[in-house]
């Protein structure tokens, strides 16, 4: 939310992003939420401001990009922000958020952009429902119409405790150049 925009934000990053670079770590993702960038979000220009400077960081430190472009989780203690996406539709939804992938390739120049993560998650954020493998495909080949990539490959997927059938389908029917996958481990982790 708005913290990203104090001044102290980008110097916690450089320091995480020094400390990622003393332990070999050779790339990172960042959740550039949607709709943070678009002109119709109070703060945009400075919210991508913060991102283009996390991206020379990131280059800085001569590690890969990756970005996943998430939704806001509004109205829980996640953030700050009053964001509504009241009346937003599959159609209203991939167009924003193909507006918002243009400026994070544009600007940020990613090695990874990830348009679709977790189906389920994004159906209860947004309101709408992406999580069966009609939907998601036509929310990814909409993104995906008249996006220049520019050289950024553009992923989309599903938590593993989604239905492959769902996975299935963006690789099959869509064109996207990676399979995106959440994995969390279920149990308890022994470490002995």
């Amino acid at each position: 939310g708005s913290n990203l925009l104090a001044p102290s934000a980008i110097t916690g990053i450089a320091t995480e992003l020094d400390a990622f670079s003393a332990l070999g770590v050779e790339g990172v993702t960042v959740d550039v939420s949607f709709p943070l960038l678009l002109p119709t979000t109070p703060g945009s220009a400075g919210y991508l401001s913060f991102y283009e400077q996390v991206a020379e960081l990131v280059q800085a430190h001569h590690m890969v990009l990756s970005v996943e472009e998430n939704p806001i989780f509004a109205g829980t203690p996640l953030t700050s922000l009053s964001i509504s996406y009241a009346g937003l539709t599959i159609e209203t939804y991939a167009s924003e958020q193909q507006a918002q992938a243009q400026l994070i390739i544009d600007n940020l120049h990613p090695k990874y952009l990830s348009l679709l993560d977790e189906t389920d998650t994004f159906s209860d954020v947004l309101g709408i429902e992406l999580n069966t493998p009609a939907a998601a495909v036509q929310v990814v080949n909409d993104e995906l119409s008249g996006l220049n990539r520019d050289g950024t490959l553009v992923g989309a997927g599903t938590g593993t405790w989604t239905t492959p059938s769902v996975d299935q389908a963006l690789v099959t029917q869509t064109a996207i150049d990676y399979l995106s996958v959440h994995v969390y481990p279920l149990g308890t982790l022994q470490v002995s």
